[in-house]
């Protein structure tokens, strides 16, 4: 059928542009699809890298040491991590107390205590304090703790009949 007004090179560009448009959209979803692949790429690198670093929530519940105050004596002592203490190694009694610190964010210093308290001050500063940690076996012997041996806190208590 001939239309007066139709230009035979129009018809020709008409049905060539769809073609074009679909190559465009061919090209964008393939940028598409790449831009969302380096995206998941980014995002496994960045899950993966942000475990390499120290986690302070790991850090605050290991410790290399077990602290203790005797209920009786008062005396302080700390054994090897995996030693947890039967009785104290002055007074034979079984009534330990653990130890926690508290960690300043200020200055850094470890405030040590018997476990259970729910805020403290800071030995140095004064500020409050109520961030907690197992404290290691330095900061124990600064405190004024004294290391114990498996065989002075485990077993037989000296002194006393079972």
């Amino acid at each position: 059928m001939f239309h007066p007004h139709a230009n035979p090179a129009s018809d020709s560009l008409r049905k060539a542009a769809p073609a074009a448009n679909d190559r465009r959209r061919t090209r964008s979803r393939a940028a598409g699809g790449l831009l969302r692949g380096l995206a998941f790429v980014l995002a496994i690198l960045v899950m993966a890298c942000s475990g390499c670093g120290r986690d302070a929530a790991h850090d605050a519940v290991n410790s290399d040491a077990n602290g203790y105050v005797c209920a009786a004596c008062g005396v302080r002592f700390h054994t090897p991590s995996d030693v947890f203490a039967e009785h104290c190694p002055a007074c034979s009694d079984t009534d330990l107390l653990p130890v926690v610190g508290y960690v300043c964010k200020q200055d850094g210093h470890v405030t040590i205590t018997i476990k259970g308290n729910t805020a403290m001050r800071c030995e140095k500063c004064g500020v409050v304090v109520t961030s907690i940690k197992l404290p290691r076996a330095r900061e124990l012997e600064a405190w004024g703790a004294t290391g114990r041996a498996r065989n002075e806190v485990l077993g037989k208590q000296p002194g006393k009949q079972r």
